[in-house]
């Protein structure tokens, strides 16, 4: 598959539009907003891009692979009829030129492995935005959520909503995105045993740097 690093990320990907999409290329509007609002605010940088003859679309990778989201019914509903993109921003600059990667990918072994991968969540979290409960979160268990959700909606007016997961499936997850990254040439491959050894490396040393009554030495220069 194709992969290449961008100096222009936008402008590399309006080309791969033009080249796929045949109507409704305004789409990428909405995918370029939404894709820098992530990367902005919320330093998201890694996303799962497909484009087919009749549009385009755009989601957070990591929440591709969480099931119940937005964007794993996205994946779920158009890979299927799409070619498939990883997209990574690496940089915005000053100007407002986007450095980044893109990676073609099998949209059927995606679709196989957001399948086969993909976690339940255990938690939602959710900030209402209105009313006299704005800015108050509630935490209800994710099954109690699905059938709960239009309530509360109906109640308290609209919600932003936040995925949580159990230790086992963020731990399930974590290794899922290593991998994509390692494929993609965004990571480099660390073993579990090496893993291991840099975090008990990481305790020693700070452990080290501390006297007997737990506060920091003054670190002496290297020599």
């Amino acid at each position: 598959m194709e992969r290449f690093e961008s100096l222009d990320l936008i402008k590399d990907m309006w080309n791969l539009v033009n080249q796929n999409v045949s109507v409704y290329q305004s789409d990428f509007n909405y995918d370029k907003e939404y894709i820098l609002e992530e990367f902005r605010e919320r330093n998201v940088k890694d996303f799962i891009w497909f484009l087919r003859e009749t549009g385009t679309c755009c989601a957070k990778e990591r929440e591709a692979y969480i099931q119940g989201t937005f964007e794993n019914a996205e994946c779920l509903s158009f890979l299927a009829q799409s070619k498939a993109f990883f997209v990574h921003l690496s940089e915005l600059k000053k100007n407002g030129q986007v450095l980044g990667s893109v990676y073609e990918v099998s949209s059927e072994k995606l679709l196989e492995q957001i399948v086969n991968c993909s976690v339940p969540p255990e938690k939602v979290e959710m900030v209402f935005m209105e009313g006299e409960k704005a800015g108050e979160a509630l935490v209800l268990p994710y099954e109690i959520f699905v059938n709960e959700a239009a309530r509360y909606g109906r109640d308290n007016g609209p919600f932003l909503k936040k995925f949580l997961l159990s230790e086992e499936n963020e731990e399930r997850l974590r290794r899922v995105l290593q991998q994509n990254r390692v494929e993609r040439g965004i990571a480099e491959v660390v073993s579990p045993s090496l893993h291991s050894m840099i975090q008990k490396a990481n305790h020693v040393l700070s452990e080290g740097q501390k006297r007997d009554d737990g506060s920091p030495k003054k670190r002496e220069p290297m020599r």
